[in-house]
């Protein structure tokens, strides 16, 4: 179900991809992996505070999960509120590969956000240098470039993603980073 569900949503259907998970949490009401899911739905569907109080539910639940500290301070970028994205990003722990994942590139958009476009730069300019030797998503570079004001260059890092065919670009339907 939880698989249907992600097709669903990336086809655009949203309200099937919820019908998926309902069925998915019929059999396993209590699963923090499913209530996640249910959350990131929200958060996919444009339904910001139902998403960013799925989250905090989570985070209160168990302050170890760290993945909903992560996804609640991207709906807080995409609502408008990148302090309170900065608040959660900077508690998380680091490590490397989620740091290069998604940390990094949302620490980078919020700062943006916030106007502190001396630090987004920084942590712009350091993920396009990791990525001469490592794998770093066009698709997170471009939500920075978008955040510095730099649309031309974002549009390169998401025609390079493209062209790799990254599975982040079939996020461009539900989460508006470049509208």
């Amino acid at each position: 179900y939880t698989t249907a569900a992600w097709f669903y949503m990336c086809k655009g259907q949203g309200d099937e991809s919820l019908r998926q998970l309902q069925r998915a949490l019929l059999i396993e009401p209590s699963s923090p992996a499913l209530q996640l899911f249910v959350a990131r739905m929200f958060l996919h569907r444009g339904e910001y505070r139902r998403a960013i109080d799925a989250f905090s539910n989570l985070i209160e639940s168990g302050p170890d999960f760290s993945l909903a500290r992560r996804y609640r301070a991207q709906a807080f970028i995409l609502t408008g509120q990148p302090g309170e994205a900065l608040a959660d990003l900077l508690l998380l722990p680091q490590d490397r590969a989620e740091d290069l994942a998604l940390r990094l590139p949302l620490l980078g958009r919020a700062y943006a956000d916030c106007g502190d476009a001396e630090r987004a730069e920084t942590i712009y300019r350091t993920l396009q240098e990791m990525a001469r030797t490592e794998h770093i998503v066009g698709f997170n570079l471009a939500t920075i470039a978008v955040g510095l004001g730099k649309l031309e260059e974002a549009l390169d890092h998401l025609e390079d993603a493209l062209k790799r065919r990254e599975p982040a670009l079939l996020m461009l339907r539900s989460l508006p980073w470049f509208g």
